[in-house]
């Protein structure tokens, strides 16, 4: 069983490309558990994903990595145990930090056998949220196996190149993919990366 775990700041398109990895996965034949975080009270992307024929399960009124950690663990412990998917699919809010998410699915003894850390950044505000919240940004997208530069339909080629000089300097060891969720540029081959 694999684990992806998308993280990134709120409105980088996480959801998007969830909906995406949902839909390759069944096309392959794959159980997909989906696990989404809302810090508010209202469930928006759980109900966009649950729109698009998946199921969801929804841990609102807090952060993953935080306030609901064991909320979290025990869900994973319980999905694992009932259902046996192939593939969960998790997206924290945009205000977690992955390398404390992917702490807590070790904790959970589910025994993945690869936890992937996908990065999603939005081209169009990446410069500006480096410049304004470097350090949370960095501690973001560090050890990101993959990341994603979202929306490079809405900005030009040499905007790509600096996001991608910048996201080199903060995890060297990544491996970098311009796409688009909306349009679907450069996605479909990412995606089939992504999955057991």
């Amino acid at each position: 069983m694999y684990v992806t775990l998308l993280g990134g700041f709120l409105g980088s398109g996480k959801t998007t490309i969830l909906v995406e990895l949902a839909k390759a996965a069944a096309d392959a034949g794959l159980k997909a558990a989906i696990i989404v975080n809302e810090a508010g009270d209202v469930g928006i992307d759980g109900e966009r994903i649950s729109v698009e024929g998946h199921e969801v399960v929804e841990i609102a009124k807090g952060c993953i990595c935080c306030s609901l950690s064991g909320t979290l663990r025990d869900t994973l412990i319980n999905i694992n145990r009932e259902f046996q998917p192939d593939l969960f699919l998790l997206e924290p809010t945009g205000l977690a930090l992955p390398h404390q998410v992917e702490e807590i699915i070790r904790l959970s003894r589910i025994q993945p056998d690869k936890v992937l850390k996908v990065g999603v950044v939005d081209a169009y505000r990446f410069d500006l949220l480096l410049s304004k919240k470097r350090n949370f940004i960095e501690k973001q997208l560090s050890g990101s196996q993959i990341i994603l530069i979202n929306k490079c339909d809405l900005v030009d080629a040499s905007i790509i190149r600096q996001a991608q000089e910048n996201i080199s300097q903060i995890s060297p060891d990544s491996d970098i993919f311009a796409v688009s969720a909306l349009t679907g540029q450069g996605l479909d081959e990412v995606i089939r990366g992504m999955l057991p």
